[in-house]
């Protein structure tokens, strides 16, 4: 299953009420925590994170901006960088480097309790 289908079908579980095929801010966190990181534990955080990681055809050890961006974009969500870079700052809390490491992902999976 590619990410353009995971990611139609996410939206459209997601907007049901308006059909729009669009996300507010809002229900894209809703997705970010009852969807995309619907895991069971931490062996499953540590799978996805990469996949995060690597969004947008970047290769990388942490989440960027540019990441988070081409995330919001695969989803169709057309998300500030303001929003996004608010979403970097919430989790970018162990070395305040402007990026999420997988510890600080961790960490947000587990405060979150999204898995």
């Amino acid at each position: 299953i590619n990410a353009e289908y995971m990611g139609k079908k996410i939206i459209s579980e997601i907007d049901k009420d308006s059909m729009s095929g669009t996300l507010l801010f809002e229900e894209f966190k809703k997705i970010m925590k009852e969807k995309l990181f619907d895991y069971e534990n931490e062996e499953e955080i540590a799978i996805a994170f990469p996949l995060f990681a690597a969004a947008g055809g970047n290769e990388s050890d942490h989440i960027s901006f540019d990441t988070l961006k081409a995330i919001a974009n695969e989803l169709g969500e057309n998300l500030t960088d303001d929003e996004l870079q608010e979403m970097i700052r919430e989790a970018d809390v162990l070395d305040y480097d402007g990026k999420i490491s997988r510890d600080e992902f961790f960490r947000v999976m587990k405060r979150e309790n999204a898995y």
